[in-house]
């Protein structure tokens, strides 16, 4: 029995330090103070300019404070939407996570959808379009308002569609706005 345990003990020891092997080498701890001075900031002034001057190690934080249900929902609000500014396949992954993760606040969410609409534009409908049917009425408003800055026929009909099933007034007027908006800048980018 106990020379089982050596091998046993070592297999598991080896196990317990390969996922910090293999990960990305950590932001340094003065990029992880400056983030969560930003997102501890009792009212959110940030710009896009204040994260991209901490640097691209930033985003590590950010994606961990987005994922983090403890944290929190303002603070993995303000984590999603800096994401923003930090495009990257990482990025797009944990934005699209939390976005989905029905256990995570609407607020979170919302902003997740509203961070990859912005960053990845079309690219984005496919993670966003499940939300403009959630049960929750304000997750459904801000979804619509994430799509809205897609500017594309694709992200049209899916308002178009949404439109004729929604059975709250507020969201439907909010659909209503967005479709017009849409076609207001098709229109545009067709005069050019």
């Amino acid at each position: 029995m106990k020379s089982l345990m050596k091998p046993l003990g070592l297999a598991l020891a080896l196990a317990l330090t390969a996922p910090l092997a293999s990960t990305a080498q950590a932001a340094s701890p003065q990029v992880a103070s400056q983030v969560e001075t930003l997102l501890r900031a009792p009212e959110d002034v940030t710009t896009a300019a204040d994260w991209t001057r901490i640097g691209p190690e930033a985003a590590e934080v950010l994606r961990d404070a987005v994922a983090n249900p403890k944290r929190l929902a303002i603070q993995r609000s303000r984590a999603a939407m800096a994401l923003s500014f930090f495009k990257g396949a990482e990025n797009q992954a944990a934005l699209t996570a939390v976005a989905a993760d029905a256990k995570s606040p609407w607020l979170v969410r919302g902003a997740a959808a509203r961070s990859l609409t912005t960053s990845y534009q079309a690219a984005a409908l496919d993670a966003v379009a499940p939300l403009l049917q959630d049960k929750n009425k304000r997750l459904r408003e801000a979804a619509v308002k994430a799509v809205a800055l897609v500017p594309t026929a694709q992200s049209k009909s899916l308002l178009e569609a949404r439109l004729g099933a929604e059975t709250n007034d507020h969201v439907k007027a909010e659909i209503g706005r967005a479709i017009k908006q849409i076609e207001a800048r098709l229109a545009k980018k067709e005069g050019k």
